[in-house]
């Protein structure tokens, strides 16, 4: 389909979806959200729209909270926090998904004819779902990052009110649904330290911060990775599966990772030392780290991770008390984001 055509099918989209319901993370962003939400309620006020608040009270709440408001009717569900309340969010809006493709699914093989086509009864539609709203005033915000949504709350709703759909695909994992990152090892020991440790530094800095504090405390992973055409073993010190090229607050993890190709991208980071790593660190806000020799990248729709030793699971900036082994899946195209007009399709670096 032509690009003009696509554009005015994602206006016309977002003009229908022109009622929020807005989930809020009071207690993200080192309490940003909180003195936010009254400058949200006078922009939705001002702009005359359809809109309803509701904040969190617990861990999951947000899940809970979209997916009522999926199962409601409202169009566009907007997370206002960090990546982990916008992974909640998700988590909601794609189990109310799942929850009518199952209902669908069942009625249509009630009804369909006996020759009918091989799975056609299955058959969901991406756009099924309300639209994923984001205002992001969390820690990381690597999906706003990716698209170029405003870290600030004009600015990000002036998005919601005149951007565009852009249809991405979601990582599906056996606990839950990711739409940036699953990390293992490291990766999920340093998100775990910055959402059980205040402080007073914010964004990537926070990130950055903890992961030179706990250098002196990581070891290797022996881990088995499965992917659809080959297999690596070896000793990591962790493991990201993408859907975004952008994790940890804006390091340059995937650089060639686009959220529209129905893959998921993998970067895995071999055992060196302590005084190695930390230049390969450094080097991800640039995507310098990928001539490292301990670096490497593949690609694949399904993904298998076993380890010697139990690993917690981080996801989008979230991690529950969950281990391995980790099977993931990209689910193609399965959700609508609403994004600026000028954001490169698929999130694609510029």
């Amino acid at each position: 389909m032509p690009a003009d055509q696509v554009d005015q099918e994602d206006q016309r989209d977002l003009r229908d979806r022109r009622d929020y319901f807005v989930i809020a993370n009071p207690t993200a962003g080192r309490g940003r959200v909180a003195q936010a939400l009254a400058d949200v309620k006078a922009a939705m006020e001002a702009a005359g729209v359809n809109y309803r608040i509701a904040p969190t009270e617990r861990a999951g709440h947000a899940v809970e909270l979209a997916r009522q408001a999926a199962a409601d009717g409202w169009k566009c569900v907007v997370s206002v926090g960090g990546d982990g309340t916008m992974g909640e969010v998700l988590n909601g809006i794609m189990a109310a998904k799942a929850t009518r493709s199952i209902a669908a699914a069942t009625q249509a093989a009630a009804t369909a004819p006996t020759s009918a086509a091989p799975g056609a009864a299955g058959t969901a539609t991406a756009n099924g779902g309300p639209a994923l709203g984001l205002i992001p005033l969390g820690t990381g915000n690597d999906l706003a990052r990716t698209f170029g949504i405003p870290l600030n709350v004009p600015g990000a709703i002036d998005v919601l009110l005149h951007g565009r759909l852009e249809r991405i695909d979601v990582g599906k994992e056996t606990d839950g649904y990711f739409a940036i990152v699953q990390g293992l090892g490291f990766a999920a020991q340093v998100m775990d330290f910055c959402n059980t440790h205040s402080g007073w530094l914010r964004g990537s800095p926070a990130i950055f911060a903890a992961t030179v504090k706990l250098m002196f405390t990581y070891h290797p992973f022996p881990m088995r990775v499965v992917l659809d055409d080959q297999t690596v073993e070896g000793d990591f010190i962790t493991t990201f599966v993408m859907n975004t090229r952008l994790t940890g607050g804006g390091m340059l993890m995937c650089p060639d990772a686009v959220t529209d190709d129905g893959m998921l991208d993998l970067c895995l980071i071999k055992y060196v030392s302590r005084g190695s790593f930390l230049p390969i660190l450094t080097r991800t806000y640039s995507g310098g780290h990928a001539t490292h020799p301990a670096v490497s990248f593949y690609r694949s729709r399904r993904v298998r991770i076993e380890a010697k030793e139990p690993l917690r699971k981080m996801y989008d900036g979230n991690v529950p008390r969950v281990v391995t082994p980790a099977e993931m899946e990209c689910v193609p195209r399965a959700l609508d984001l609403v994004v600026p007009q000028g954001a490169p399709a698929g999130g694609r670096r510029q």
